[in-house]
């Protein structure tokens, strides 16, 4: 119901907001520690094609255990008790804590929708929201990454609101060598690369 009002006070946005403004990142890693394990891989290259100025990432206790806060921007939080409602929703504390700190693009890495980060993402005001592509989401997130197989695919499946990825034959944008293997979070990360690269260069 949260996510179903607050969609008439959405502001317009466009993409190309991130050349423009300083970007602080909100990044909500799995609740699954193994896939949080996957997905924190990417963080320093996300971090950085964005050059985010600030970073929080959010995750269940196991799943922050996988992000090295090494780079001094980042900080992590973990979902504990103290960051929750008994009834899942998340708490005053965490959501002034980030409202506070101005996280201008929300970044979900959940594969599937989970109602925490989703409501996390909504309250903190972040104007770009972004996760993977699923149709329980829609309300939440106002940018769903679709990945798909190959170009055909990208020409008939690709909804209006989604960035579809690039094709497994496509050559890997300069600066992902760190990010292996062809995972969803992989396959994210380079969706942002491709639209987070200066004007004069290619891109989707």
């Amino acid at each position: 119901m949260y996510a179903w009002w607050g969609r008439f006070g959405d502001a317009s946005f466009n993409l190309s907001e991130i050349h423009r403004r300083p970007v602080r990142l909100l990044i909500c890693l799995p609740s699954s520690p193994e896939e949080a394990r996957k997905a924190a891989e990417i963080i320093p290259e996300l971090v950085a094609c964005l050059d985010a100025e600030v970073v929080f990432v959010v995750g269940e206790p196991r799943s922050v255990e996988f992000c090295d806060p090494a780079d001094a921007r980042i900080t992590v939080v973990p979902l504990d008790r103290s960051a929750r409602w008994w009834f899942g929703l998340p708490s005053f504390g965490i959501v002034d804590r980030l409202t506070e700190a101005g996280l201008n693009l929300a970044v979900d890495l959940n594969p599937s929708a989970e109602l925490l980060p989703a409501v996390l993402c909504r309250r903190i005001g972040a104007r770009i929201r972004l996760c993977l592509d699923d149709p329980q989401r829609g309300s939440v997130f106002n940018v769903r990454v679709l990945l798909v197989e190959n170009h055909d695919e990208e020409g008939n499946g690709a909804e209006q609101g989604t960035a579809p990825a690039p094709a497994r034959s496509d050559p890997t944008p300069a600066g992902t060598a760190g990010s292996s293997g062809d995972s969803p979070y992989a396959r994210m990360l380079r969706v942002v690369q491709a639209v987070a690269r200066p004007a004069s260069e290619p891109r989707i």
